[in-house]
């Protein structure tokens, strides 16, 4: 059983550096709905104004990465978490690594801004593959239809993602 660890890239530079040069890197493999200018701002909002997560397997190497903001209101809470990318690579895109990151990610929503009530997930309308993911933890909010293509809006609660993780967790 590999051992992960994830890491909030939080204020360390280096580990910013890890996540967007991974992101970049498999760029074509993010399979965003996007022209690349776009894409390239949902890989950056995290750096500036938000947090990522990186997964290393035992032998300390990135193998995936989640990033997210927080979309405030007027009272400055930040009650939605949005992903705006995330990435796996191929040898760590079981399912176990996906709920393992998933989980981190609820670990780290519950310590950063446990007053979140919504998290956000955006995919392509033309994955099934996402859909079904997606569908199976998430309540599916709309598809928009765009310049770029068709994109499906997910949405779920802290709570709900949190239970999710524990039932895999303890299933395995």
């Amino acid at each position: 059983m590999t051992a992960w660890r994830f890491m909030s890239c939080g204020q360390d530079d280096a580990l910013w550096d890890e996540y967007f040069l991974l992101l970049t890197k498999h760029y074509d493999e993010l399979t965003l709905p996007y022209g690349f200018p776009i894409a390239f701002s949902f890989i950056g909002n995290p750096i500036l104004q938000g947090d990522a997560l990186l997964a290393l397997d035992a032998s300390g190497r990135t193998v995936g990465a989640i990033g997210f903001v927080f979309q405030e209101n007027e009272n400055f809470a930040p009650l939605v978490c949005q992903a705006e990318a995330a990435y796996l690579r191929k040898e760590a895109r079981g399912g176990a690594t996906l709920y393992r990151l998933l989980q981190a990610f609820s670990d780290a929503l519950a310590e950063q801004a446990p007053e979140t009530e919504i998290i956000r997930f955006w995919t392509p309308a033309d994955r099934e593959d996402l859909r079904e993911l997606f569908g199976k933890r998430c309540r599916h909010v709309k598809t928009s239809e765009m310049d770029c293509g068709r994109i499906d809006l997910f949405e779920t609660d802290p709570s709900s993602l949190a239970a999710y993780t524990a039932r895999r967790r303890g299933a395995k």
